[in-house]
C-alpha cells in the first residue's frame, strides 16, 4: 500500500526524534546521575502543564481548569518537596535506571517542543495554528501566546527608569507607562490594572473591552497616565541601575542585558558544580522553559535569578560572596524578600550568631547602597513606590487559591483574608525550617515561595526559577566529590 506524502513526513520525523533521543541518551551516559536529579525533570514536565492548563483558564475563563491548576500545582510543590529530601535518592535507588530513561526523553522532548514554539514566535505563526481543541475561544489563546513575546508594562518601566536615570532624572518621579506603552509597543492586555474609576466596579478583571477603551483615551494625552493602569516604578533601585550600565554602552533592548546576567549566573554555578554531573546541571537549567520564555517576554523578576541561585549555591562555600548576590537579588526585586528569613535561618542554625550579624550586615549594606540615593532625594517617594505592590488596589490573579475567587467558585472577594492566609503559611514554614533545617536544608527555597499561593496574587513568575536553585543546591552540595557533611558545619551538636 502507498503512503500519502504526510504520513511519509511524519514517520521520517517519528525516525528522527528516535534518532535524535538515542544521541541525547549517548551524550549523558557517561556521566553520573541520582534519582533526585532525574526527577527534576519530571517536575519540569509538571510545572509546564500546571503553567499552561493554569493560563489557558486565565484567557477562557474556566473554573474547572482553574481547579485543574490548583492541583496540577500542588502536585508540583509535593515532588519538589520529594527531591529537596536527601531520603529520596535511596528509596528510588532500584528504579535509578528507569527514572534515567524517562528524564533523557522529557529532555529531549522539551528542547523539541522549546525549539517549536521558538519558531512559532519568530515566525509570527503560532496565532495562525489551525485548530479548534477549545472551541471558540482557541484563537484568544493563541493570540495571547503570540503577544507573550514581547515587552510588558514592568520591562517598559524599567527601560524607561534606567533611561531617566542616565539623564539624570529621579526613576521613581518620572515614570509614565502610556508614553513607555507606545514607545515599545505594548498592547493594553499586558498592563497592570487598579481597581479604582472605572475599574472600581469591575470584577474580578476588568473585562478586555474596558482596558481597551481606557488605553485609547489615554494614548491622545500620553502626558497624563490615567489611574486604572499602574504607572509607578515600583521595584528597588537595583531593578534599573545595574541595567543602566549597559544602556549606557547602547544596548536599546533590556532583554538583552537581561540575557547576560543569566548566561554570567549559569556560567558562574555550572562551574561551581562537579564536573561529573555539569551536564545534568545545564540540561536543568536548558529543560526549564520559563527562563528562556522570560528572556523572551521580558518579565523582570528573570534579573534577580542569577543572583538568587548563586546565593543560595554558595552559602557554604563563600558565605560573603552569597551574602553580596543576596543583597543585590532583594535590591532588583520584591519577591527575593520572601527568601530572605530562610536564608538566615539556614545560616543561623548551622553558623551561629555572628555568622549570621555579618551576613545580615552585608545583604542590608548592599541593598542600601543601591537604595540610599533614592530614599535619601525624596524619602517618601521611594517607601510608596516599593510598597505599591502590597498596598495598592490590584485585582486578584494567579495560579494559587485565589483562582477559586476568581472562577466564582468562592465569594469573598478580600484581600484581608488572603493576607492573613498569606502571614499564616509564611510563619508556619519559619517556624518548621527553623526546626527542621539542619536536615532538610532545601526545603527552605520552597518554603520561602509556598505563601505567595495563598495570596491576593499568585503571579506565574513568583513560581519560576527556585526549583532550578533547589537543583544546583542539591549538586553542589550533596553530590560535590570530597564533601562534607552538612553537620559538619555546625557550631554545635545537631539535636
Amino acid at each position: 500500500m502507498e503512503r500519502s506524502g504526510p504520513e511519509i513526513r511524519v514517520i521520517k520525523g517519528c525516525k528522527v526524534f528516535v534518532i535524535y533521543l538515542e544521541m541525547m541518551e549517548v551524550s549523558v551516559s557517561n556521566h553520573h546521575g541520582t534519582p533526585r536529579i532525574f526527577l527534576f525533570f519530571i517536575a519540569v514536565i509538571l510545572k509546564l502543564t500546571a503553567s499552561a492548563v493554569s493560563g489557558a483558564a486565565f484567557v477562557v475563563h474556566s473554573g474547572l481548569l482553574y481547579t485543574l491548576g490548583i492541583v496540577l500545582w500542588l502536585f508540583w510543590f509535593a515532588l519538589l518537596w520529594f527531591i529537596a529530601l536527601p531520603v529520596t535518592d535511596a528509596l528510588l535507588k532500584k528504579h535509578g535506571r528507569r527514572l534515567k530513561k524517562v528524564a533523557i526523553a522529557i529532555i529531549a522532548f522539551v528542547i523539541l517542543l522549546s525549539g517549536l514554539e521558538f519558531f512559532g514566535a519568530m515566525t509570527g505563526k503560532i496565532g495562525d495554528f489551525q485548530s479548534n481543541f477549545l472551541g471558540a475561544d482557541t484563537h484568544n489563546l493563541l493570540g495571547a501566546l503570540q503577544t507573550g513575546y514581547g515587552y510588558n508594562d514592568s520591562t517598559v518601566l524599567c527601560q524607561q527608569a534606567s533611561e531617566n536615570l542616565l539623564q539624570g532624572k529621579n526613576p521613581y518621579q518620572s515614570s509614565n507607562i502610556v508614553a513607555g506603552g507606545i514607545e515599545f509597543g505594548v498592547p493594553y492586555d499586558r498592563l497592570t490594572p487598579i481597581q479604582t474609576g472605572r475599574f472600581t466596579g469591575s470584577f474580578p478583571y476588568p473585562t478586555g473591552p474596558e482596558m481597551e477603551t481606557v488605553w485609547d483615551e489615554a494614548v491622545l494625552n500620553p502626558a497624563d497616565p490615567p489611574p486604572e493602569f499602574e504607572s509607578g516604578m515600583n521595584y528597588p533601585a537595583a531593578s534599573f541601575v545595574l541595567p543602566a550600565l549597559f544602556v549606557a554602552a547602547g544596548i536599546t533592548d533590556i532583554r538583552w542585558i537581561y540575557l547576560l546576567f543569566v548566561l554570567a549566573g549559569v556560567i558562574f554555578v555550572v562551574w561551581k558544580s562537579p564536573p561529573k554531573l555539569r551536564l545534568w546541571l545545564l540540561a536543568g537549567i536548558i529543560a526549564s522553559v520559563e527562563i528562556w520564555n522570560s528572556l523572551a517576554s521580558g518579565e523582570t523578576g528573570i534579573l534577580f535569578f542569577p543572583f538568587l541561585l548563586a546565593s543560595w549555591v554558595m552559602w557554604r562555600k563563600n558565605w560573603w560572596l552569597s551574602a553580596i548576590f543576596m543583597g543585590i537579588a532583594i535590591s532588583i526585586k520584591q519577591l527575593p524578600w520572601f527568601f530572605v528569613p530562610f536564608y538566615l535561618i539556614l545560616i543561623f542554625r548551622f553558623f551561629g550568631v555572628r555568622r549570621t550579624f555579618l551576613t545580615s550586615a552585608i545583604v542590608l549594606g548592599v541593598f542600601a547602597a543601591f537604595n540610599l540615593p533614592f530614599i535619601m532625594s525624596d524619602p517618601g517617594l521611594w517607601l510608596h513606590s516599593i510598597t505599591a505592590p502590597m498596598i495598592d488596589r490590584f485585582f486578584p490573579i494567579g495560579v494559587g487559591f485565589v483562582s477559586l475567587e476568581i472562577s466564582g467558585y468562592l465569594k469573598i472577594d478580600s484581600r484581608l483574608f488572603f493576607g492573613a492566609l498569606e502571614l499564616a503559611a509564611g510563619l508556619a514554614g519559619m517556624i518548621w525550617y527553623y526546626l527542621n533545617c539542619r536536615r532538610y536544608p532545601y526545603t527552605g527555597l520552597i518554603l520561602a515561595v509556598l505563601p505567595l499561593f495563598f495570596a491576593w496574587r499568585s503571579l506565574w513568575s513568583y513560581f519560576f526559577y527556585f526549583d532550578v536553585i533547589i537543583l544546583a543546591m542539591i549538586i553542589s552540595d550533596e553530590y560535590a566529590e570530597n564533601k562534607k557533611p552538612l553537620t559538619s558545619a555546625l557550631v554545635y551538636p545537631p539535636s
